[in-house]
């Protein structure tokens, strides 16, 4: 459902680590010697030819080690990344630390049954308490206020804070006994629960601003790509666009 919002939706492909599991950077199970921070600044720089649209309204999400991918634009490459929402977010430690180069807004969605990324976090895996990985957000984004926790849907449970620099935002959406899915989603996403009182594709819509139902083309594009010695020293073999759609 990604696909049907009104903008340019980019789809790479992580490639085989250990196990032969594809895998993001990062990532335990990460091939050696790949930077997928590298890989995505030249996805972007590649589709400026094709395809127009505002560099500054680039935003990553994604679900499990895809959204600790989404986390680790936002650290690493906050000059092309404005905004990121990660599903059931893996956040593991990132070498040298998160220091980005300017404030980003944050929405984080996780399920307190997430049993593959549990939202109290792994000490032995390096992951994260989520409340901890939040309000570590938060600072970094340089927050003034603090809301109180507040019932956004039944069984969701919202933190927010605002008065951030830049104008950003961090919000945390915690979902009672969700599992380790992608909430409102009608297809399997991923063991245990899946809350249908939240629509994270329509809440992550709205959080990237891409709701307001303004008239432009649909683009969708699917990434080729090779061993990490291709083209660019990333992998990037090319893009395959789907024929852009008018949906105005």
């Amino acid at each position: 459902r990604l696909s049907a919002l009104d903008a340019i939706v980019v789809y790479p492909r992580g490639l085989p680590g250990r196990g032969a599991k594809l895998s993001w950077s990062g990532t335990p199970t990460a091939a050696p010697g790949v930077s997928d921070i590298q890989f995505v600044r030249a996805i972007i720089a590649r589709l400026r030819s094709p395809a127009c649209f505002e560099t500054s309204r680039v935003y990553a999400t994604g679900k499990s080690d895809g959204g600790g991918l989404a986390a680790q634009l936002a650290c690493q490459a906050a000059d092309i990344v404005s905004a990121v929402a990660p599903v059931a977010g893996a956040y593991y430690p990132i070498a040298g630390g998160c220091r980005p180069a300017r404030p980003v807004a944050v929405a984080e969605f996780h399920g307190t049954g997430d049993r593959v990324v549990p939202y109290a976090g792994s000490a032995r895996r390096g992951l994260p308490n989520i409340d901890t990985w939040l309000a570590a957000w938060a600072r970094r984004d340089d927050c003034t206020k603090v809301h109180a926790p507040s019932p956004v849907a039944p069984g969701i449970l919202q933190q927010r804070w605002s008065g951030c620099r830049g104008g950003s935002v961090v919000e945390g959406d915690r979902i009672e006994g969700g599992g380790h899915t992608w909430p409102g989603s009608s297809e399997p996403s991923g063991p245990g629960t899946t809350s249908h009182a939240l629509d994270a594709t329509a809440r992550i819509a709205q959080f990237f601003g891409l709701s307001g139902g303004r008239s432009f083309q649909r683009l969708v594009v699917r990434v080729r790509r090779g061993p990490p010695g291709d083209v660019d020293g990333n992998g990037l073999l090319g893009v395959d666009a789907d024929d852009p759609v008018d949906i105005g």
